[in-house]
C-alpha cells in the first residue's frame, strides 16, 4: 500500500468486509479519514461515516468493500482513485504479501 502512495482512504460499504479491511488497513499502518455507506446513521466506528464521499476530507483513494456492484458503484460514487476489494486481493496475491496476522 505504501508503495502506492495510499495512506489516507475513505471505506465504502462498513458491513461485514469493511470492518475487515479497516483491521488489515489499521495493520499496515494506513489511515482510515471516514466511511461511506448508506446506512451511515446505524454505523458506530472509531472513524466517522458518512452517506457519500466527502470532497472536504482529503483521502488517496476510497477502497470498495461491498464485495458486488463494484461498476455501478464506482460510476456513482465521486472520487478519482477507487479501489475494489476483488483489485485489493489481486495485487496483495501479486506481491506476495500474507495478510494473516489480522
Amino acid at each position: 500500500l505504501s508503495k502506492n502512495s495510499i495512506q489516507d482512504v475513505a471505506i465504502y460499504g462498513i458491513g461485514v468486509y469493511g470492518r475487515k479491511l479497516y483491521q488489515i488497513l489499521r495493520s499496515h499502518e494506513v489511515r482510515v479519514k471516514y466511511g461511506i455507506d448508506q446506512n451511515a446513521v446505524k454505523k458506530k466506528m472509531s472513524f466517522p461515516v458518512y452517506e457519500d464521499v466527502r470532497e472536504d476530507i482529503y483521502v488517496d483513494c476510497v477502497f470498495c468493500a461491498t464485495g458486488f456492484d463494484d461498476e455501478n458503484i464506482k460510476k456513482r460514487l465521486r472520487h478519482s482513485r477507487i479501489i475494489t476489494m476483488r483489485e485489493f486481493l489481486i495485487e496483495i496475491k501479486d506481491n506476495d504479501k500474507i495478510i494473516s496476522s489480522v
